[in-house]
């Protein structure tokens, strides 16, 4: 309040409009963008046939060993009810590929050889003795992630495609901040300017200084690194 002296009304505003705000997060149950299974079939079956199809398309020869590991995923998936989630998935990597949009998924997801049948991942995690687990289990409680990191320059068209599939209120982007220690920052800087890692952490009271703390003393980097530093001509 103290800043805003000069408009007190503002401060007034802001107090009412919090009092005019009730907002309630029901977190007992799954918030999941509604996807629209064909023939009447649930979210299980039909999740089961396209994976059923697919891995006759990609493992002809599969023998045993393929289905009783297709049949646990898809015994986990039921049990979780991540069924439409994994059909979600499924269709945005459909779009991104019939659009010719460069993809990738990163993490634990490649474990799964449901995502390999519904053309997510590229790998088949048999092949490597990936463990399903660490991806989705019984016990986990949160939602699996399933990471995917599309084209640069054309992120905007898959984001379209989610917003007039899916509605505007069921698709966000999101952003994770990070922050960083006093000693880390300086190390991250004599990096960028490629200066040796001990002088880049050389600083004034450097042995006391904690690196949740600021630095107890001003650190000039323009002279500690300038020696570093090659000169531009213009």
């Amino acid at each position: 309040a103290d800043l805003f002296q000069h408009i007190p009304e503002a401060v007034a505003n802001t107090a009412k409009i919090t009092d005019s705000c009730d907002l309630s997060l029901d977190f007992s149950q799954l918030h999941l963008p509604h996807f629209e299974v064909p023939d009447g079939s649930t979210p299980d079956d039909y999740l089961r046939k396209i994976c059923d199809d697919a891995l006759r398309v990609k493992i002809p020869n599969a023998g045993e060993r393929e289905w009783e590991r297709l049949n646990y995923e898809l015994d986990v998936i039921r049990q979780t009810r991540y069924a439409t989630y994994f059909l979600v998935v499924w269709d945005i990597a459909q779009f991104v590929r019939k659009n010719h949009i460069e993809l990738a998924v990163r993490g634990s997801a490649a474990a799964s050889l449901v995502l390999y049948c519904l053309g997510v991942t590229d790998v088949n995690p048999l092949t490597y003795s990936l463990v399903f687990e660490r991806f989705l289990n019984i016990e986990r409680k949160q939602m699996p992630d399933i990471d995917m990191d599309f084209q640069d320059d054309r992120r905007e068209e898959v984001l379209a495609y989610l917003v007039k599939r899916y509605g505007r209120e069921h698709v966000a982007q999101i952003i994770t901040f990070g922050t960083m220690g006093a000693k880390a920052s300086l190390r991250d800087v004599g990096r960028a300017l490629a200066v040796p890692y001990q002088k880049s952490t050389e600083s004034p009271d450097s042995s006391q200084t904690d690196q949740r703390s600021p630095l107890r003393k001003p650190w000039n980097p323009a002279q500690s690194c300038s020696r570093y530093i090659k000169p531009t001509r213009p």
